[in-house]
Order: C-alpha cells, then sequence, then structure tokens
C-alpha cells in the first residue's frame, strides 16, 4: 500500500499498474481487504492514468468477492461510465460483462433476455482473444447456467472458466472454489450429456471438496454413480442421516428430489460397465443379468437400454438368440470418453496380453518357414 501512494504522488503510473496487479493476484492481500474499498479509494481516483483493460480486470476480481447488491450497482455504474469512450474494444467488451454479471446477480432482467446479450458477445469474443476477457464471459455463462439449472451447459462452462483463469494469472479465492466445485459435482449428478466423471475426480476442483469435511462425501457419491454400484447407491440413498445432508443445505436440496434420475445414471454407468469387463463377442448381456445388476424388473430393462442409447454414452441394440432362447442386448459402440488413470492401467494391462499373444504368433510363425 505504501508503494501505491509512493508511485502515485511521484506520477509513476505504469509502476502503479505493475504495483496494482501484484496485489490484486496476491490472494492473501485479498483476504484482508475489501476488494471494493480498496478498488474506490486505489483505483477510482486515478482511472484516467491507468490503461483501461486494466480498470476493467480489477473490476472484475472485485465482482469475484460477495458484493451488497446496492453498492454493486454504484460500482458497476462508476466502471461502465469510465470506459464508455475508451477506444480499448477488449476494454469495453469486459465492462459489457461486468454489467451483465450485475444484471445476473440482481436478477434486473429476464433471463432469456440475458442470455441473448450472453450469446452475442460470445459471438464477438473468439478463443484467440484475451484470456482475460474469455474468462470474464465464461464466468458470466456459468453464472447464466447456474441460474436456469441448466446442469450440462453449467460444468461445460466451469471447466472453461476455470480454464481461461489459469491461462489469465487470476488467482481464485478458496470460497469461491469450493462453491463452484460443489455446483460442479451436483451437475454432474443430475446432466444427461455429461458423462466424463473421472476427469472430474481428478480435478483441482474436487480437491477443494475432498479438503471440506462438510462436503467430501460427495466424491464418493460420484465415484459410485460413476463405478455403476447400484447397490452401494441404493444404499447409501436409504440412510437417513446421508439424505439429511441433502435436505439441509441450500445448495444441495434439489439432490433430494432427484433420487430417480441419479440412479438412472448410475444403471447405466452400470450397464456399461458390464459390457467393458467383457471382451469381443462376448459383450452382450441377458434381460435377467441386467435386471440383477440394476436391481430392476425384467420388464423395466428395455426401458433402461433405451435411455441408455438416447444418453449417448452406449449404442446397444437388442437381438433375439437362437442358442439361449430370449432376447440378448449386444454393446455395438461406446461413445468416446476420458478414462481416468485407474482405466488406462487396465486398458494398458489388455494391450501387454496382446502383445504377448502376437510375439507368441509371431514367433511361431518364424519356425513353421524357418525364418
Amino acid at each position: 500500500m505504501e508503494k501505491l501512494k509512493e508511485f502515485a504522488g511521484k506520477r509513476y503510473w505504469h509502476q502503479y499498474s505493475v504495483e496494482l496487479n501484484r496485489l490484486y493476484n496476491n490472494l492473501e492481500f485479498r483476504r484482508e481487504v475489501n476488494l471494493l474499498d480498496f478498488f474506490l479509494s486505489s483505483v477510482t481516483p486515478y482511472i484516467k492514468n491507468i490503461a483501461p483493460l486494466n480498470t476493467a480486470m480489477y473490476a472484475f476480481v472485485a465482482i469475484l468477492e460477495d458484493i451488497p447488491l446496492e453498492t454493486h450497482k454504484s460500482f458497476i455504474e462508476d466502471v461502465f461510465y469510465s470506459l464508455r469512450e475508451t477506444k480499448d474494444e477488449n476494454a469495453a467488451l469486459l465492462g459489457r460483462c461486468l454489467v451483465l454479471h450485475f444484471l445476473l446477480v440482481s436478477s434486473g432482467a429476464p433471463l432469456s433476455v440475458i442470455g441473448k446479450h450472453l450469446f452475442q458477445l460470445s459471438k464477438i469474443i473468439s478463443s484467440s482473444a484475451p484470456p482475460l476477457l474469455n474468462c470474464a464471459l465464461m464466468y458470466c455463462i456459468t453464472i447464466f447456467h447456474k441460474k436456469c439449472e441448466h446442469y450440462d451447459g453449467f460444468y461445460r462452462s466451469l471447466i472453461e472458466f476455470w480454464g481461461y483463469a489459469r491461462k489469465a494469472g487470476i488467482a481464485l479465492d478458496d470460497k469461491l472454489i469450493l462453491s463452484f466445485a460443489i455446483d460442479g459435482a451436483k451437475s454432474l449428478m443430475l446432466s444427461t450429456s455429461v458423462w466424463d466423471i473421472s476427469p472430474f475426480l481428478e480435478h483441482p476442483l474436487a480437491h477443494s471438496i475432498s479438503a471440506s469435511k462438510d462436503y467430501a462425501f460427495l466424491l464418493h457419491l460420484l465415484s459410485v454413480i460413476k463405478d455403476g454400484n447400484v447397490i452401494l447407491f441404493d444404499e447409501w440413498m436409504g440412510n437417513k442421516d446421508n439424505l439429511v445432508k441433502f435436505e439441509s443445505n441450500i445448495a444441495l436440496h434439489v439432490l433430494a428430489s432427484k433420487q430417480r434420475e441419479m440412479r438412472e445414471k448410475t444403471s447405466i454407468f452400470g450397464l456399461l460397465t458390464l459390457f467393458l469387463k467383457r471382451e469381443g463377442m462376448s459383450r452382450r448381456a441377458s434381460f435377467d443379468e441386467i435386471a440383477s445388476l440394476c436391481g430392476i424388473s425384467r420388464k423395466d430393462v428395455f426401458e433402461l437400454v433405451m435411455k441408455a442409447n438416447e444418453s449417448g454414452v452406449i449404442d446397444v441394440e437388442i437381438e433375439w438368440s437362437e442358442a439361449r432362447g430370449e432376447d440378448i442386448v449386444c454393446l455395438k459402440k461406446t461413445a468416446a470418453r476420458v478414462l481416468s488413470r485407474k482405466e488406462i492401467g487396465m486398458l494398458l494391462k489388455k494391450y501387454d496380453r496382446l502383445d504377448d499373444h502376437v510375439s507368441d504368433a509371431i514367433r511361431m510363425l518364424e519356425g513353421i518357414v524357418g525364418v
């Protein structure tokens, strides 16, 4: 802080901006001060001497913290006013992101209207734009999907926001990281199109959950769903103490009413796991096997198979088996997915066995032809 006073007194504006950047990216400093007050005292008085993009960046970092709505409104108005005549297109676009973020958190406009503006911005801001700009855009889109309860969109935009924040060098507060991580885990449980759970379990966001004694159970439940372990899922949901964890937490309350959807996702993962454990032509299963695995009646197997196909995670067909005298479910293909380290290890072992078989065959042929 003393350096800022010194640089301002000597009108060393470049050094002043460099010191501001250092302070804004220092998490310990940000925890000790009120970022909004700091902005008003250290940025606003010298706003004409600070690059417009830097001004917008400081404002963006400030809104990552909790700001009272009334103060937030006047703050955004001041920032947007200072940027209104800037020739820096990136700064102007970042200013628009700040306004849209305020409208989202304040419910100042219908979500449909905000969505249209975000869509327009996403067409203007390309992936080659500065990471800071993409970070602000993805932050707004993430909040938008959360407001709309679009679980698929929320998870995808969250991962993009995280990546751009790292590229932009923006240090995120632990409280914000944990909040997003909880919402990310919840979205994975309820998403109908996102099936790559393994990458999240190894992501820094998941690490913040594992470090929290109040939310670590979410990772266990995600692992149960990913493994397709319907028995463990039913046992966990059948425990009243576990349900209380959902019902007593506003952020997780929706999960208490979505048990059927979560169980269905677990069953589809179970179906996938059943097939992947088998090789070649043996990747098929009877209705009775699937019913037993998923804890459902035989007549419900057809509906589960259809939903598995709709999910896109696997492509299966029902065929008549003359040998068995019954319908069987056959795996045609699985969707491309990101494998966990454990799954990669299992795959490597299969390739090692295949390599051994090929080597044996080559040696046998060499012996036959006398090479």
